[in-house]
């Protein structure tokens, strides 16, 4: 795994910097880190050994893992569609079309592009990871906010991790400093939304109303607990 750590990641640099960004290239360099990544821990990926999406749990229905019927009935049906202004389309979980299309992006560095609207706009930027998701764990969103090149980037990683609650209870932790804000969200996988529906709200919720000030939460609970 180390190994082919090292030759997957000697791959990508030599896409970003020696100028070998065709399809042929990105396409190899996928194909190779994806083995090396997958194939050790994964084994089959028709029996893989794990869910990917969250390691607390089996993959049920390879490769996604997980049923999702429900939402294809649900998004399929007419008045849905005709409510979300997309009528006589057919909705699929996961479109091979659309993802052949998207394989060049995956080797693609859009670390500066985050560097520049945190350092020449005022949009808020939350990245967040489930901490049971394995395929984008915690730990790599971490490394890759600490290791974004912007104004702040001393002060975002000398910032501590401050407790996230929500009704009460703990939700997460999260690292921020001006305009970028890093939540690692507690017991969900790679679907939020789905393992923590009302902590995804929330957080949802304050990403609209650019509150990011979390100690009163926990004033809060003190003033309970007092």
């Amino acid at each position: 795994m180390e190994a082919g750590l090292k030759a997957c990641q000697a791959l990508i640099y030599e896409e970003q910097h020696e100028g070998h960004n065709g399809a042929k290239e990105q396409l190899v360099t996928l194909e190779f880190c994806s083995l090396i990544s997958e194939l050790p821990a994964l084994g089959n990926p028709v029996h893989p050994r794990f869910n990917v999406y969250d390691i607390r749990i089996p993959c049920e229905a390879p490769p996604l893992c997980y049923d999702f019927s429900y939402s294809d009935e649900f998004l399929n049906r007419a008045d849905v569609q005709e409510t979300l202004g997309v009528s006589s389309r057919k909705w699929v979980e996961c479109s091979q079309l659309v993802h052949t299309f998207l394989l060049g992006d995956w080797m693609k560095n859009l670390m500066p592009q985050v560097a520049w609207m945190l350092d020449n706009t005022d949009l808020e930027v939350l990245v967040y990871s489930g901490d049971k998701d394995w395929i984008c764990n915690w730990r790599g969103g971490e490394a890759w906010t600490a290791a974004t090149k912007w104004e702040h980037q001393e002060e975002f990683n000398n910032a501590g991790y401050e407790m996230w609650t929500h009704d009460g209870e703990a939700a997460g932790e999260m690292r921020q400093y001006g305009n970028l804000h890093f939540l690692r969200v507690y017991d969900a996988g790679h679907m939020v939304p789905m393992d923590q529906p009302k902590n995804a709200l929330a957080m949802i919720d304050r990403m609209i109303k650019n509150d990011w000030v979390l100690h009163e939460e926990v004033e809060s609970i003190m003033d309970i607990l007092q």
